[in-house]
């Protein structure tokens, strides 16, 4: 992987489990890390169900490694147009020098 791939900035994001006075959970998601990274489209999908469309896109994220990564994160993402996109991280997988993470995300698609 040469430095010029990962030419895009994301956020990485751990969700947060807090509750309010009443006891009931309320899931919030926490900043961890802005690391640069190669974002590529898999592919996407698109879904009807019970008269609804929903559509998936799929990513691989490859990021230098960062210790604690889990298939529970979001990564957050802003390209060039301005919008930001919710990736959910499905998988992770480390080479075998521990230098990159390939990530498996499915985006939010609203």
């Amino acid at each position: 992987m040469q430095a010029g791939d990962l030419r895009h900035r994301v956020q990485l994001y751990s969700k947060v489990i807090t509750r309010d006075a009443y006891g009931a959970e309320t899931p919030t998601w926490t900043r961890q890390a802005t690391v640069w990274a190669k974002v590529e489209v898999i592919g996407g999908a698109e879904l009807i169900s019970a008269d609804q469309a929903a559509a998936t896109l799929t990513h691989t994220v490859t990021i230098r490694y960062y210790a604690g990564l889990l298939p529970t994160m979001r990564i957050y993402w802003t390209p060039g147009d301005g919008t930001t996109r919710t990736m959910i991280v499905h998988s992770v997988v480390e080479d075998t020098h521990r230098r990159m993470l390939t990530l498996a995300c499915s985006e939010l698609v609203q």
